[in-house]
């Protein structure tokens, strides 16, 4: 996936993100035929981006396939964790949730060290994911307590009469943060965080 184009031709001076790569892979295992078939390749990719002397995905990659920074923002680490949690609960494939469930028990501690609401609530929804097909995953778990922890903090601090928020502002993907304590809710039985969540 390149990651801009100039209206619908690519444009190669600004090649590659994980990021991209982590939404078509979530993608391919909601889809059929061509499209599904390429799910391998966005793993790959994703494979790819993970820097273990960083403990972090990578992002940006330029065209000529070379990483251009030895680790990504937060939010794209919790995006790829996101991608891989979804490809634990949804591949298909066995091997590929099997190469999933591996990834992830490598790089889902990294998510303990998140302070972006939005990487927090991502990784909150990869972990869901995971939660939903190994019922005791203690870095899923350990990601969805800290996650709600952290966003019930936030909501406490930013949030005021007609300003029922996380943050001062609105920014970008907002649902994810509802839903991610949502979700985290259900999956623990916080019912007062199910709650707010929805308030």
């Amino acid at each position: 996936i390149i990651q801009h184009s100039v209206l619908s031709i690519p444009d190669r001076h600004h090649g590659y993100c994980v990021d991209d790569n982590a939404r078509a892979l979530m993608l391919a295992h909601r889809s059929e035929g061509r499209f599904a078939a390429m799910a391998g390749t966005f793993a790959a990719f994703v494979q790819h981006s993970w820097n273990p002397d960083a403990r972090a995905f990578r992002n940006f990659m330029g065209y000529d396939r070379n990483w251009l920074e030895p680790s990504g923002s937060t939010d794209s680490n919790g995006r790829t964790l996101w991608a891989i949690g979804a490809t634990l609960a949804e591949a298909r494939d066995p091997a590929m949730r099997l190469w999933a469930s591996r990834l992830w028990a490598e790089a889902a501690p990294i998510a303990l060290d998140f302070t972006s609401p939005r990487a927090i609530a991502f990784a909150m929804l990869g972990a869901d994911l995971a939660l939903s097909v190994e019922f005791e995953n203690r870095h899923a778990k350990a990601i969805l307590d800290y996650g709600l922890t952290f966003l019930w903090s936030a909501y406490k601090h930013y949030s005021r009469p007609g300003w029922r928020w996380f943050e001062p502002c609105l920014a970008y993907d907002n649902c994810r943060l509802p839903e991610a304590m949502l979700r985290g809710a259900d999956r623990l039985g916080n019912d007062v965080a199910a709650l707010q969540a929805l308030e």
